[in-house]
C-alpha cells in the first residue's frame, strides 16, 4: 500500500504508478483496513526518525536527507508466505535473493524465521525479535554514500514448513533526486563503488526492467516511461529554480 489517493486517480492519471489502496471487504476482515492504515502512518513517523538518525551518523547537516525525501514516499507490503519448505540447493525459496532499492526498509516479522542475509560468502539466519523492527539499508543508501553504507543481499528460506507473515515498509527518496554522493562521501567506497548520477526514478526503473520478463516490461513501458519523463522534468525545474528543492 501507499499514500491515500482519490479513488479515480488511476483513471485521471493513467500514467501514474499511484493507485487507490485496496482492502478486503469489512465483513471478511473487520478492522483490517484501519489497522493497516494506522500502522502505515506509524511507519512514516518512525521512518522520519530514522532519517534524522542517519543524518547524525553520517555527519551531514540535519535536513539533508529529509530534503531529498520531501514527499515522504513510503510504500508497504503485507506478506503471507505459504508453509512450503524451501530448498535453496535447487533454487526453491519463499523469496529469492535480492537487495532493496529504496533508502531503507523497516521490517516486522511475526512467527517463524526464514530471513537470511549474505555475509562473508555465506547465508546467515536472522531470527525475528518480538517487539522490534529490522531496518535494512537499500541500494539508494549505498549510492549516495559511495558504498560507505551497504545494501545487504537477503532472501527468505522457509525452513519450518509453516506459515510466515511479515510487513515491510519501504522508505524512498523523491523520484527527481539525483543520486550523487552526499558531502564527504565521494571517495569512501573506493573505485569498485562508483556512484552514477542517475535519478531515483531511473534507478528504480532499471530495477523493474531487470526484474520483469521482457513481455511484462513492454506491457507497462508507457507508464514507466511517463514516470521517468515526469522525474526528469521535475529535476530540471528544480535546477532552474522554478520549483523549490523541498
Amino acid at each position: 500500500m501507499g499514500p491515500a489517493v482519490p479513488s479515480r486517480t488511476h483513471v485521471t492519471q493513467p500514467h501514474s504508478l499511484t493507485a487507490p489502496n485496496i482492502f478486503p471487504d469489512k465483513d471478511v476482515a473487520p478492522g483490517f483496513a484501519q489497522s493497516v492504515t494506522d500502522y502505515y502512518a506509524a511507519m512514516g513517523n518512525i521512518g522520519a526518525s530514522i532519517m534524522t538518525a542517519l543524518e547524525t551518523m553520517l555527519q551531514v547537516p540535519q535536513g539533508t536527507l529529509q530534503d531529498m525525501a520531501s514527499k515522504k514516499f513510503l510504500t508497504m507490503m503485507v506478506s503471507h508466505y505459504m508453509p512450503t519448505v524451501s530448498d535453496p540447493d535447487n533454487n526453491r525459496l519463499a523469496l529469492g535473493a535480492h537487495k532493496d532499492i529504496g533508502l531503507f526498509t523497516m521490517l516486522a516479522i511475526e512467527g517463524n524465521d526464514g530471513l537470511e542475509i549474505y555475509v562473508d560468502d555465506e547465508w546467515l539466519a536472522v531470527a525475528p525479535k518480538p517487539g522490534h523492527l529490522l531496518v535494512n539499508l537499500g541500494t539508494t543508501a549505498e549510492k549516495i554514500t559511495s558504498g560507505y553504507l551497504n545494501a545487504i543481499l537477503h532472501r527468505v528460506n522457509n525452513r519450518s514448513g509453516t506459515d510466515r507473515y511479515s510487513v515491510a515498509a519501504f522508505y524512498s527518496l523523491d523520484n527527481h533526486v539525483r543520486l550523487t554522493p552526499l558531502p564527504g562521501y565521494g571517495q569512501k567506497g573506493g573505485p569498485d563503488k562508483e556512484t552514477t548520477a542517475e535519478l531515483v526514478a531511473e534507478h528504480a526503473m532499471a530495477f523493474i526492467r531487470s526484474a520483469l520478463p521482457p513481455a511484462g516490461y513492454e506491457a507497462g513501458r508507457h507508464v514507466f516511461d511517463a514516470v521517468l519523463e515526469d522525474a526528469r522534468t521535475e529535476h530540471a525545474l528544480v535546477q532552474q529554480g522554478v520549483l523549490p528543492v523541498a
